[in-house]
């Protein structure tokens, strides 16, 4: 009991640092102490990886990854802009640099494969850390240094290769990371409307759901999903496809929102419906797939469904997306 009580307090000071780091980042006068905040959240997730599953290969693997763009980003802050005083000193150079650093900070395409990589073997909190939390601080930095020609490459780029990629994956967990690179697309066509926030909050939540949901039995989906309550199964489904996009739940309209706010430019908003549609298939059918394994004993099952009070506001949340009609 003791020891649990210990390995308790280190996870809570470990989130403590971690969110001190994106508070120092986001309440930053200067690039250094924008660079001091990504070292903080670094150590905080670091000590979360260690202590969540205790496999020092994959914390070193991220630290390399991490401290290595941090560090470039310093150099390259106090070799182009020689004194790192005013954020909004920003040199054009100095500019492709930050947007390099921050591709590889956040996994996107396409330097995308080391977040494959440790993806494959942390569990769906890990996972959740890494593909929202730890996005904070580089779409922040980004959103300080837009540069819209370079931003247009990457916006296509991203909403591709996440998508192609994806085509011949057949692990939820693989699907998830993969979509979270197309995502990124959405999200950096979203930095120039100031909608960043909004978006990155919404599919966190989202993702969070299922996160929750998968990560409390620890066995393949296919395991899982035949676990699962009838009103779990529901919660689950509802969140996979707000996390895609699907109309009228809650995840359609920060898309509807970005393709109204872009719809001049043709090839982007093409490009990123493309890969919202083919995002869509795969989730629908994974649906349709487990709905057809399991068919005749959800049948039986969905006449006594109970809905608890925990699962009863995950339905809500995705559902939410109703009352914007």
């Amino acid at each position: 009991m003791g020891n649990l009580l210990f390995i308790n307090k280190q996870i809570y000071f470990s989130f403590t640092i971690l969110w001190l780091g994106i508070y120092t980042t986001i309440f930053s006068k200067n690039w250094f102490t924008v660079w001091l905040g990504l070292e903080i959240n670094l150590l905080g997730f670091l000590l979360i990886l260690y202590l969540n599953q205790k496999n020092l290969e994959l914390v070193l693997k991220y630290f390399i990854i991490q401290r290595s763009s941090s560090s470039v980003f310093l150099l390259t802050s106090i070799f182009i802009n020689h004194v790192i005083l005013n954020l909004t000193i920003i040199n054009k150079n100095l500019l492709i640099f930050i947007l390099l650093i921050i591709i590889v900070k956040l996994g996107a395409a396409p330097i995308h494969f080391w977040l494959i990589n440790i993806g494959k073997k942390i569990n769906w909190l890990i996972i959740f850390i890494i593909l929202r939390i730890q996005k904070i601080n580089p779409l922040y930095i980004l959103s300080l240094s837009l540069n819209n020609t370079i931003l247009f490459f990457f916006i296509i780029l991203n909403a591709l290769i996440g998508r192609i990629q994806g085509l011949s994956q057949k692990s939820l967990k693989l699907i998830i990371i993969l979509s979270s690179v197309s995502h990124i697309g959405w999200i950096f066509a979203s930095l120039k409307l100031n909608f960043w926030i909004i978006y990155l909050l919404i599919y966190s939540i989202s993702l969070l759901i299922i996160s929750f949901l998968i990560n409390k039995i620890s066995k393949p989906l296919t395991t899982i999903l035949k676990i699962f309550t009838p009103s779990m199964y529901i919660c689950f489904i509802l969140n996979l496809l707000s996390l895609g996009g699907f109309p009228p739940l809650i995840g359609f309209f920060p898309k509807w929102y970005i393709l109204s706010s872009i719809r001049t430019n043709l090839i982007i908003s093409f490009i990123l419906i493309l890969s919202s549609v083919i995002n869509l298939y795969f989730y629908l059918h994974m649906v349709f797939s487990i709905f057809l394994i399991n068919k005749n004993s959800w049948i039986l099952s969905f006449k006594n469904i109970y809905l608890s009070k925990i699962n009863i506001p995950i339905i809500i949340f995705p559902l939410s997306g109703l009352l914007l009609f």
